[in-house]
């Protein structure tokens, strides 16, 4: 029974669909807030007859201009954080891609090392024995270590035989070098959207704050004109 052990490329874990589900569906609500604030209030400055009914409650003009502006700064807080979703989402692909190349090459290198060398030491100290560390980090270690051993006499020369030559070693090793700057990338996108996160959190509880106190407010001022509750959807 063979004793080689090349398990696939070790993989990252896939994102839940329900979980990207669950973020659509909140992302589309948040939206559809934003941009119903925005309507609302609009139309408010857009009557006159809305804005006198309103002043008695503190809503005058000036007020109903100050919602606005949380409502436009809830609208850029979640435009940004949208941008950072694109921004992690091709690091992610990159860092894959990356991995997957570095995984492939290898794991070709283990296996023309277990064709050559059948003995256990040999294969250790080249980095051919066991599964491949599923850990990035490691996995990149390990292999940079293997690709250096495996130029040192007497495995350089075998190994060329089988087209791992020094040029192979060192694109293989700018190949890992690629992969940990592909991971860093997108661990640093993946901060960046979640600062995002949270500045889109706080702008858009701050304007439904005023949203809610507001309606409660129009409602009472505008209870004895239907056609107006009508305008502002309330």
């Amino acid at each position: 029974m063979s004793t080689d052990n090349n398990p696939p490329a070790a993989t990252l874990a896939p994102d839940s669909h329900d979980t990207k589900r669950g973020h659509a569906a909140q992302n589309q609500k948040l939206a559809n807030d934003i941009s119903e604030a925005a309507q609302t209030i609009e139309k408010a400055l857009g009557n006159a007859e809305i804005v006198t009914l309103l002043t008695p409650r503190g809503y005058d003009a000036t007020e109903l201009q100050a919602g606005l502006a949380l409502q436009a700064a809830a609208q850029t807080a979640f435009n940004a954080r949208q941008v950072s979703l694109g921004t992690i989402e091709q690091a992610k692909q990159a860092r894959d891609t990356a991995a997957q190349k570095a995984h492939a090459e290898y794991a070709d290198y283990r296996i023309t090392v277990q064709a050559k060398y059948t003995d256990a030491a040999t294969r250790k100290a080249l980095g051919a024995s066991g599964p491949m560390p599923a850990d990035l980090q490691k996995f990149v270690t390990g292999a940079t270590a293997a690709y250096e051993a495996a130029q040192e006499p007497p495995y350089a020369a075998a190994l060329a035989k089988r087209s791992f030559t020094a040029a192979r070693f060192t694109a293989a090793i700018a190949d890992l070098n690629a992969l940990l700057a592909a991971d860093n990338a997108y661990k640093a996108a993946g901060g960046e959207a979640g600062a995002d996160t949270g500045e889109r959190d706080a702008a858009v509880a701050q304007l439904n704050a005023w949203m809610r106190e507001f309606r409660k407010n129009a409602k009472l001022a505008l209870k004895k004109s239907p056609a107006h509750l009508a305008t502002l959807n309330l």
